[in-house]
């Protein structure tokens, strides 16, 4: 899905795809690009003591409440689950999102974190896996 047309070139050769923003490497390259020397995770701990910490983090959960209003408006979602890397960090940046979604969303929605965080889409493989 294109959050920025004329963004960051994506992998799949376009040009400001949500992935570009809104993912754990897209937050490697805001932290680099941000003079940074920390981990993603070390960004959300840091947000709130160091200013482009917190820059990057508001910048993270704009572009990611967008990305869920755009998803939003295709599916109509009741309920959104968020894995990946980032979602092991949510509990440091799901009020930022949460106050983000206030202001774009068509309907209430209900966000939470995958139970299995980033090992939810390995334990699903699996799980395909045995049951065949």
């Amino acid at each position: 899905m294109n959050l920025y047309p004329n963004g960051i070139k994506c992998i799949c050769g376009r040009l400001g795809c949500s992935g570009m923003y809104v993912s754990g490497t897209a937050l490697q390259r805001r932290i680099k690009d941000a003079g940074l020397i920390i981990t993603p995770l070390e960004l959300f701990g840091n947000a709130s003591t160091d200013p482009r910490a917190r820059k990057i983090v508001e910048e993270f959960t704009a572009d990611l409440a967008l990305v869920i209003s755009n998803l939003q408006a295709i599916f109509d979602m009741e309920m959104l689950i968020i894995g990946g890397g980032v979602s092991e960090a949510a509990d440091l940046w799901m009020d930022s999102l949460q106050q983000k979604l206030g202001t774009v969303l068509l309907n209430p929605l209900a966000v939470e974190v995958a139970r299995f965080k980033n090992d939810a889409g390995i334990l699903g493989a699996a799980l395909l896996v045995l049951e065949e």
